[in-house]
């Protein structure tokens, strides 16, 4: 077998050769590592984006986003459809379920409306039975402030009892609550 041979270079003045500078890593990727890495890119893009949705929600003074309400008033309607009757999305019971979920979001938590009257059915005439034209006063507008104990069993049923302070008494013998607003 023959023996390469190279030219000998003799050592001459010391002259400090220049470093050469480093090459660019290459990376070179399969298919499928290509794919798993777009797809991390894209969730990672994804995430400020719900988030900026989240809290773009939670300015306007609402929980849910525009597309997560929407899925909510289908849901609803898919309960109590409409047929001769309204159904759940037009009695407005997914604007009922965000206001039970951002209750603690107003100075006085919007659980229990006043009463006896709502300001629907108007006073009828003594005279002939008939509707007249004055109403009672609207008492369901106003809300009724908690008891100290019922907020702490209301942020505990929205928030979940981990979170509020005072409510975890019943965790050992029945494990923690869950919150609405995680559910």
């Amino acid at each position: 077998m023959p023996k390469l041979k190279l030219p000998r270079t003799l050592p001459g003045p010391a002259e400090p050769l220049a470093p050469e500078p480093p090459s660019p890593p290459t990376l070179l990727l399969g298919r499928r590592e290509f794919l798993k890495g777009l797809g991390v890119v894209l969730a990672a893009l994804a995430a400020p984006v719900t988030g900026a949705r989240r809290a773009y929600a939670a300015a306007r003074g609402r929980f849910f986003t525009g597309h997560e309400f929407a899925t909510l008033s289908a849901l609803c309607d898919r309960v109590i459809p409409p047929d001769r009757d309204p159904g759940a999305r037009a009695l407005g019971a997914a604007h009922y379920i965000e206001r039970l979920l951002t209750a603690f979001d107003h100075r006085v938590p919007l659980v229990f409306a006043g009463g006896p009257f709502s300001n629907r059915n108007p006073f009828p005439d003594n005279d002939n039975g008939t509707p007249s034209r004055r109403r009672p006063k609207d008492a369901f507008r106003h809300f009724i402030p908690l008891t100290r104990v019922q907020k702490i069993r209301w942020r505990a049923e929205l928030f979940g009892s981990a979170k509020v302070p005072g409510a975890d008494f019943n965790d050992a013998l029945l494990g923690p609550l869950t919150g609405l607003r995680t559910i």
